[in-house]
Parts: structure tokens; C-alpha cells; sequence
């Protein structure tokens, strides 16, 4: 399934089986996924803002060098995210069962800040 644009206010999925997911480059505003299966979402140099993924499994989420905010993944199985480059605000992991996290030196502070991690 490829994807260039979602921008419709309150729009739903429910109970969608996918393989692949191309929505690099889309642009994806207020949306709410729920009970799906993506095994691979591609949504590397993504805009992807007002998205709650609730109850669903993801095999790869690549948001590489993406801008998400206000995404929420409450109750959702994420297998691997990868996050290099991309600019997150307001991303709630905390629903989230996470297996791996790559890529995500560049987020390493704000991410240990987030989960309750202080450097000095």
C-alpha cells in the first residue's frame, strides 16, 4: 500500500492486515489506527502529526529523518522502531512494547529525559 497523503480530520482504520506500508515522503494528519497489523511502515521523511495507533502490531515502524508529532501507541506492539534523524514532539511511547529501538543516538537525551533518565 503506498500513501501520499492522509489529511482527513477523524479518519479510522480497524482491524487492517498490511505487508508493507509506503508512506515515506507522505504527509498523514489526524488519524487513528486501531487492532491493525502493518509488518513494515515506512514513514522515513514523513509528516505525520495527530496519529493514536491504538491495539496494534507493527513489525518495523522506519520513521528515519521523519517529523511526527502528537503520535500516541497506546496498547500497539512495536517489533523495531528506528528513528534516526527525525524530529519527534509529543511522541507517547508509553503504551508501547518496544523489542528494538535503533538509530536513535540522536534522540538519546530527550528520549532518556522522557522515560525518566537524567544525565549530567
Amino acid at each position: 500500500l503506498g500513501i501520499r497523503s492522509i489529511g482527513m480530520e477523524n479518519s479510522i482504520a480497524v482491524h487492517c492486515s498490511f505487508g508493507a506500508v509506503q508512506a515515506n515522503t507522505a504527509k498523514i494528519i489526524g488519524m487513528e489506527i486501531r487492532g491493525c497489523r502493518i509488518d513494515y511502515l515506512n514513514c522515513r521523511d514523513a509528516i505525520c502529526r495527530d496519529i493514536m495507533f491504538r491495539d496494534c502490531e507493527i513489525g518495523e515502524l522506519d520513521g528515519n529523518d521523519a517529523k511526527f508529532s502528537r503520535i500516541a501507541f497506546a496498547g500497539t506492539r512495536i517489533d523495531v522502531l528506528s528513528l534516526q534523524h527525525a524530529i519527534c514532539a509529543d511522541v507517547d511511547l508509553r503504551g508501547a512494547r518496544l523489542r528494538e529501538i535503533r538509530n536513535v543516538a540522536d534522540l538519546s537525551e530527550v528520549f532518556a529525559r522522557s522515560i525518566g533518565i537524567r544525565t549530567q
